[in-house]
């Protein structure tokens, strides 16, 4: 993986789980429903999770998946969403998969003496579908089968499939892969994933979205510089650290799996404090240019990779001006007498709706991108980091809907944030940079201060002093220079 490609790749790793065989004791037991659900927002889409399961969900070529690892059980099941060239019905779908995984077993015979396509016979003496029905979910159809196949070790593999058509070209794919000795205490999971699924009428989802952008435009058209001005200064000047980790089930330090870590600090002042300490060797008009400010410094741990990431993002009053400067090493996490050290630059520059950014990485020409920005409702990346304080400051619940660039995609995105009330006391906040990301959610005290921001993966997020910090990567032996 390239430094360009982690500059973009969200910190949200996804650590995809290995499954169990089980005993035989655990193969009998019941699936219950857990309060857990799992939303699929960009075709409409939720299903109730059974209680221990494992959930991590990632994105491949903009599209996501999640996958469902069952407990005890040598068994997992994926689900994702399709977007198709030209409408399709659910059975057309499905005799497609059938038809693949048949053939992925199967051989082919021809007969040259039939005439046009019968002279293809598919022999299928490896694999046989076990069943196969057409179900109504939730005033949905639902195309339910399940398939038997020859493995490569010597047992027989099983799938089970469940496939809903939200529209004539979206398809949402439920996938089961075991093996067909553990399929029967694997299928209950199953089922109840496929019979709890909702799905919200497209044109439902069309309405709630346009809902969503008219709540966001609506409130950014609400705020003054005065409100900036005040977030900042309640926010005040200095850095705010933050532990990044996946916990262990002692809930020890020593035993959690430390992941990197962050500071973040919000200021008022000028174009010009984008530039570090060294290159601040004059200043021109637009370095004198005011306005608000965010610097993040980051440090992950990522595949035996130190990654130290130096990030200060610009805005000014009025909105219509930003500039960003990232910059990003990366170099093994182990010394070696031939280090590795790769640099990337990242600048960007906005006046209204032309953003245009540069990329340098190493030695390499430098490249280039102009990300389109069309109609209202944009939002800038200091905007981003910004919004769960403005919008509490504004008590303004409920789910808001903004365009920002996405660095994942390399393009701007319909991002939501959504702000509820928590029943103790504070807030929750729920950020999705584009549609069907899982995003993350960020738990606030009654005072507004950040508590746990909870990401995909059982990883976490959480406020720590920098002398604690300190003291966990020392402990572990950790670098911190």
């Amino acid at each position: 993986m390239s430094a360009r490609q982690l500059c973009r790749q969200t910190i949200a790793f996804c650590t995809l789980l290995s499954a169990l065989a089980a005993p035989a004791a655990a193969q009998t037991a019941t699936p219950r429903l857990s309060d857990q659900v799992l939303e699929r927002p960009a075709i409409g889409l939720t299903t109730s999770l059974p209680m221990d399961v494992s959930v991590t969900t990632y994105q491949i070529s903009g599209t996501g998946i999640s996958r469902i690892t069952l407990p005890n059980i040598a068994a997992l099941i994926n689900i994702s969403d399709r977007r198709l060239t030209e409408p399709k019905t659910p059975r057309e779908i499905a005799d497609s998969i059938i038809n693949d995984n048949l053939a992925s077993v199967s051989s082919l015979s021809i007969d040259t003496a039939a005439p046009n396509d019968s002279s293809r016979r598919l022999e299928t003496a490896k694999g046989r579908v076990l069943s196969h029905e057409t179900r109504d979910v939730g005033g949905w159809p639902a195309e339910v089968f399940y398939l038997q196949l020859a493995g490569i070790t010597g047992e027989d593999a099983a799938r089970g499939y469940a496939v809903f058509m939200p529209t004539p070209t979206s398809a949402a794919i439920y996938e089961l892969q075991t093996s067909a000795h553990d399929l029967a205490a694997a299928k209950p999971y199953f089922e109840m994933l496929v019979d709890s699924t909702r799905i919200v009428d497209p044109a439902a989802i069309d309405a709630q979205r346009g809902v969503g952008v008219e709540a966001g435009l609506t409130f950014m058209q609400s705020l003054e510089p005065a409100d900036y001005e005040k977030t900042i200064r309640d926010l005040g000047d200095q850095w705010r650290f933050e532990r990044f980790y996946k916990p262990a089930e002692s809930g020890a330090d020593r035993d959690a799996e430390e992941l990197g870590y962050r500071m973040t600090k919000y200021s008022i002042g000028t174009r010009g404090d984008l530039k570090s300490e060294t290159k601040r060797t004059g200043s021109s008009p637009a370095d004198r240019q005011k306005g608000y400010l965010v610097h993040q410094r980051a440090r992950l741990l990522l595949d035996d990779r130190l990654v130290d990431i130096d990030a200060a993002f610009f805005m000014t009053p009025d909105r219509t001006s930003e500039s960003w400067t990232i910059r990003q090493t990366v170099r093994p996490l182990v010394g070696t007498s031939k280090v590795i050290i790769t640099n990337l630059v990242e600048t960007a520059v906005r006046d209204r709706s032309d953003l245009f950014i540069s990329r340098t990485e190493g030695s390499n020409p430098p490249s280039s991108i102009r990300p389109a920005i069309e109609g209202a409702g944009y939002i800038s990346r200091l905007e981003t980091y910004l919004m769960p304080y403005l919008l509490m400051h504004q008590n303004a619940t409920g789910s808001h809907r903004f365009y920002a660039f996405n660095q994942r995609v390399d393009r701007v995105t319909l991002r939501e944030d959504i702000l509820t009330p928590r029943k103790d006391s504070g807030f929750k906040y729920v950020s999705r940079p584009s549609e069907g990301h899982p995003g993350q959610t960020v738990l606030f005290d009654a005072k507004g201060q950040p508590v746990r921001a909870d990401l995909p993966g059982n990883q976490v997020w959480e406020p720590i002093t920098g002398e604690r910090l300190l003291k966990i990567w020392k402990d572990k032996n950790l670098p911190v220079n």
